[in-house]
């Protein structure tokens, strides 16, 4: 079935954006299949906000980097077990709302962060479970000097549960090999950790931060390709990374852009969703 944009514009007012649902789920899918049932997808909600009311259940996890991005997670009572709160410039209040609220697991991007972390849980009464970012060299994240000490102080600190790290060096990476070398240190880390610190990391909310051809005439097999050339390392690896009970996250792998390469010769099935961005929390919300 084909859609008549001219139509849309004329109902929606422009600029609308139009989005095929069950192209989103075909390519959720398609990823999910290559990289294995050991690796679970995380949908960053920055990538695409207006999916969320129509999140595939192939995705275990939903990253909310913002207040405003919880508060759309709220209006549309997503399950705040699938919620990983990241990202920099948190204030104490909204660590405060996100633990309030019931997510899932936070990520420690700082010290200061930390100690707010443990603050707002104490105040909670609750324990949280925590992910450390690991720097990849960037103003971002820990060091790993600054990791290691957090997770030496762990028995000092009960009302945190260290799950394991989040690690995202950046995006439109298109070599394979970037990620493979990525991927190997990850695993040398985790290694290490266990041995020196007699601590197991059990999680990983890896960002592999693969290129994305925007435009029109990107075509639609680019992740495919490119996944495929990863994805024998990301299963060896959520096997390997000490044994079966760890938990490998996959976040970064889809992108609005490129769903609606050649939309030209595309024919969307009837279940498109389109809105106005003029209104788009009452839209997402709706």
């Amino acid at each position: 079935m084909s859609f008549d944009f001219a139509a849309i514009s004329e109902m929606t007012g422009s600029p609308s954006y139009v989005f095929s649902e069950s192209k989103f789920k075909e390519r959720a899918s398609l990823v999910k299949e290559a990289f294995g049932e050991k690796a679970d997808l995380c949908f960053s909600i920055k990538a695409n906000p207006f999916l969320l009311s129509v999140l595939p259940d192939t995705f275990a996890k939903i990253e909310v980097c913002s207040p405003g991005e919880l508060e759309i997670c709220k209006a549309l009572s997503m399950d705040p077990d699938m919620i990983i709160f990241s990202g920099v410039n948190k204030s104490l209040d909204e660590v405060r709302e996100a633990i309030r609220y019931g997510a899932g697991v936070l990520t420690i991007e700082s010290i200061q962060h930390f100690e707010w972390i443990t603050q707002a849980a104490k105040e909670a009464s609750k324990t949280v479970d925590v992910l450390i970012r690991l720097t990849a060299g960037s103003q971002f994240g820990m060091s790993e000097e600054e990791l290691l000490s957090i997770i030496r102080s762990r028995e000092t600190h009960p009302e945190i549960r260290i799950r394991g790290i989040h690690f995202f060096s950046g995006t439109q990476k298109r070599k394979p090999k970037e990620i493979q070398k990525e991927l190997a240190m990850l695993s040398e880390f985790i290694d290490r950790v266990l041995a020196d610190e007699k601590f197991e990391i059990e999680r990983i909310e890896y960002g592999t931060g693969l290129s994305v051809d925007y435009g029109w005439c990107a075509g639609g097999s680019t992740i495919p390709g490119r996944s495929s050339s990863v994805h024998g390392k990301l299963k060896e690896y959520s096997i390997s990374f000490n044994g079966p009970s760890t938990e490998l996250n996959i976040v970064g792998m889809l992108d609005a852009a490129d769903k609606l390469a050649n939309a030209d010769d595309m024919d969307y099935p009837s279940d498109v969703y389109h809105g106005n961005p003029s209104e788009i929390v009452r839209t997402i919300c709706s």
